[in-house]
């Protein structure tokens, strides 16, 4: 009997490890970034008071089970960027980009993430900063700036919507780790500070550590996940992406879609006191870009095949045009890019591949010269500093 139970064990370990080696090498499977969860080991995050959590400074040589992830380098400040000098070179025209893992440029070497190649097309005279963080929502990115806006004094401010901002903006932990969070109180956003993340169990502990590694495990939790999905189409599991995205959302989601659409006013306020407007840009999912896997999502959530807008980011267009904030849209570019075989996301999870950095690069260029669609703005503040014309642009920007 103990043979056999020797024998059976054995089998079964070889049948594993056959499965998952041809997962791997046929069918791989998206794997959680151990670096979003501190209390999961991750190699360069760290708690943060007021933040939730930041990168940690002057990490280099990162052995992650990603190819990527050998290149990936932060700075003393704790960004995935090269050093930046407080004083701006003399005419230097300095870009702060906010964002979250798409920023920060996930799934991509050093070289390829988004700042980078804006950077590259841009040439002489132009400064990027990436300020992104893994995770990050539109409440994080407002106090990114607040601490390092003066010292970066930057002439223009970037920031990257994604749709699980709206979630993020309303959660009071992500990832398995605090966060702050802002409420609207009679119209007003009043700031709570994170309140401590609770301890994960043991089983929570394995089930990401096998979700960072295993392409087997992924492909159960995932199945197991979508088997207990309420098809309903008020579904509390089904993913902000879509709701954002939908001809009809959910009355419960408007609360959150005002939280987050002050959270960006805020911002553009907060930009301003610089004297550096900000530019909000979309950051297209997958299903806005892929008519076949957004028809897969519909049939899993129990949508009509004709409940998306053709525009998947009205709201946000719409909201930034009342905030009198230019908004640029990389939607369509990226739709064109796909239509002529570009692949512009990773062959596993959500982010974009070096292809789409370089797309969203090049969509963002003439925003950065100064060359950005009108907006239905406010009035300017006469008392408001001006925007500094940007190198070659021959105009001021908005």
């Amino acid at each position: 009997m103990f043979a056999n139970g020797l024998l059976a064990v054995a089998s079964l370990a070889l049948g594993l490890a056959a499965v998952e080696a041809g997962l791997r090498l046929f069918a791989p499977q998206p794997l959680l970034e151990s670096y979003h969860v501190a209390e999961a080991g991750g190699p360069i995050t760290r708690r943060d008071p007021e933040l939730g959590w930041t990168l940690k400074p002057d990490v280099a040589g990162l052995e992650g089970s990603e190819p990527w992830e050998a290149s990936l380098a932060t700075n003393a400040d704790g960004f995935r960027d090269a050093p930046h000098a407080e004083a701006k070179a003399p005419g230097a025209y300095r870009v702060a980009v906010l964002g979250d893992s798409f920023v920060f440029g996930s799934g991509v070497p050093q070289e390829s993430i988004l700042t980078r190649r804006l950077a590259a097309r841009l040439g002489n005279g132009f400064e990027i900063v990436n300020l992104g963080v893994p995770g990050y929502g539109t409440d994080q990115e407002l106090l990114t700036l607040r601490r390092w806006g003066r010292k970066l004094s930057p002439d223009l401010v970037l920031v990257g919507f994604f749709w699980n901002d709206v979630m993020e903006n309303a959660s009071r932990e992500i990832y398995g780790m605090a966060k702050p969070r802002f409420t609207l109180e009679d119209g007003r956003l009043v700031l709570h500070p994170p309140a401590g993340a609770s301890a994960p169990s043991a089983f929570a502990r394995l089930d990401t550590a096998l979700l960072g590694t295993s392409h087997l495990w992924s492909l159960v939790r995932n199945g197991l996940s979508g088997a207990g999905r309420t098809l309903r189409e008020d579904s509390e599991e089904r993913p902000v992406s879509i709701d954002l995205s939908l001809k009809r959302p959910p009355a419960r989601r408007e609360p959150e879609f005002a939280l987050t659409f002050a959270l960006l006013g805020e911002l553009g306020k907060e930009a301003a006191a610089l004297g550096a407007p900000l530019v909000v840009f979309s950051v297209p999912p997958r299903f806005l870009v892929d008519d076949a896997v957004a028809a897969r999502l519909l049939r899993i959530y129990g949508l009509p095949p004709d409940a998306l807008e053709e525009d998947g980011f009205r709201r946000v267009h719409e909201a930034c045009a009342n905030l009198g904030l230019p908004f640029v849209d990389l939607l369509p570019g990226f739709r064109r890019e796909a239509l002529s075989g570009a692949r512009l996301f990773l062959p596993t999870g959500i982010h974009w591949s070096a292809a789409g950095d370089e797309a969203a690069a090049r969509i963002l260029e003439p925003a950065v010269r100064g060359d950005v669609p009108p907006v239905s703005a406010r009035p300017r503040d006469p008392a408001a500093p001006a925007r500094p014309a940007a190198p070659g642009s021959g105009a001021s920007a908005p």
